[in-house]
């Protein structure tokens, strides 16, 4: 399933009726063009519309997962005092148009990772009796993606971090490797599956001949020693 609509506002909560009304206004011609870019890196996933919504101070963040409307529902940090300071759309629009680049960087590295495993809450009807979900839990619903792959020089080995989803936990694995053949593997994090859907935390890894660090998880920095 692929995105087919894209839509940007701000949270009518915490900005006045004008500037919303300029933003929808100047955003239209650039959530057209985000959508085809989404449709040209044929990104995989649920979902079915992209809403991101303007909020005041907070990163590029998850609302809202599978739902039965198939939409997909961000935050994202919109200063408007930036935002009116430009004089001119052109310039108003280059604006948006890195806020997208935000959303468009997050979704192309990591969304992928984060929802495979939850497709199945969509594949499941809800009058589904409860042994059939089980089952289907069961036979399906583990799911392992590969994050990063880099030699170590200082034991000429290539190192593997993997992420792991289960019904009942999410591991990030540690895969030393002989060429193809696995030296040593062990889970080096563990935490709650839906904890982690929609949340980004395994955003960006890093990999040195001495430790692995993850940045982006949900109380900051995880680092761990090799």
């Amino acid at each position: 399933m692929m995105f087919k609509s894209v839509f940007f506002a701000l949270e009518q909560a915490q900005f006045n009726h004008d500037i919303i009304h300029k933003v929808n206004t100047e955003s239209r011609a650039l959530s057209v063009a985000y959508e085809r870019l989404l449709k040209k890196e044929k990104i995989n996933c649920n979902f079915t519309r992209l809403v991101i919504t303007g909020v005041k101070d907070t990163e590029v963040v998850i609302n809202q997962g599978v739902n039965t409307a198939n939409i997909l529902s961000l935050s994202i940090s919109f200063d408007e005092q930036k935002y009116v300071a430009f004089q001119t759309i052109r310039q108003r629009q280059e604006y948006l148009y890195t806020l997208f680049e935000a959303v468009f960087s997050k979704l192309t590295s990591e969304m992928e990772v984060n929802l495979k495993p939850f497709i199945l809450e969509t594949k499941l009807a809800a009058n589904f009796s409860q042994k059939v979900i089980e089952e289907f839990r069961e036979n399906n619903y583990q799911t392992t993606y590969l994050l990063k792959r880099k030699k170590i020089t200082a034991i000429n080995r290539f190192c593997e971090v993997w992420v792991q989803f289960t019904e009942k936990e999410c591991n990030l694995k540690l895969r030393i490797m002989d060429k193809k053949n696995v030296m040593e593997e062990r889970a080096i994090y563990t935490t709650d599956p839906y904890l982690v859907a929609f949340q980004f935390l395994f955003s960006n890894v890093e990999v040195t001949n001495r430790t692995i660090q993850i940045t982006g998880a949900r109380n900051g920095l995880l680092k761990i020693d090799l």
